[in-house]
């Protein structure tokens, strides 16, 4: 099954100029591809959505489609929180934390859809737990994540195949 989850979008923060917000929405989606990939989930793609409201303002948004199956609800889950990680490891390295940056970078949206989805199985997730383990794993592939954040803020999307090229250390 793909989930067809509504895509992240990153809250309004004043402090975070367009270009920041861009680079914090694409270390989020590389968080969750990047995870996915290295466990051996399908990614179908990454995507960074732009959006120029009318009246002058903008949002950022993206969205990584991550096949999931029951019998891998464990590295499901684990994807699933390194966006959010990701995209807060970011904004520390970037000197940007705040409280308005942190709130902006939130994804509680993520984690619900997550714990949903596994309970429609009869799974149980431990949330801090899955959170502290993913931690773990965006911390050890950080570089892979910059790198696929970097290529996908510019390119706007990437198909699996890209990302696992991308990923692929070099002959």
């Amino acid at each position: 099954m793909t989930t067809t989850p509504d895509p992240d979008t990153i809250a309004y923060a004043s402090t975070l100029t367009r270009a920041q917000v861009l680079l914090l929405q694409a270390h989020h989606e590389a968080g969750h591809a990047v995870i996915a990939i290295h466990h051996g989930l399908q990614v179908t793609s990454l995507e960074i959505l732009h959006r120029t409201e009318d009246h002058g303002g903008w949002s950022i948004g993206g969205i990584t489609y991550v096949t999931y199956r029951p019998s891998h609800a464990d590295q499901f889950a684990l994807q699933g929180a390194a966006g959010e990680l990701a995209g807060l490891r970011w904004l520390n390295e970037q000197g940007l934390t705040s409280e308005e940056t942190i709130a902006a970078a939130t994804a509680d949206h993520d984690r619900d859809d997550i714990v949903q989805l596994l309970a429609q199985d009869g799974i149980h997730t431990d949330w801090p737990e899955v959170r502290s383990r993913a931690q773990t794993q965006v911390d050890a592939l950080w570089s892979q994540i910059s790198t696929i954040a970097h290529v996908s803020a510019d390119k706007g999307r990437l198909t699996g195949g890209e990302i696992t090229r991308l990923l692929a250390p070099a002959a």
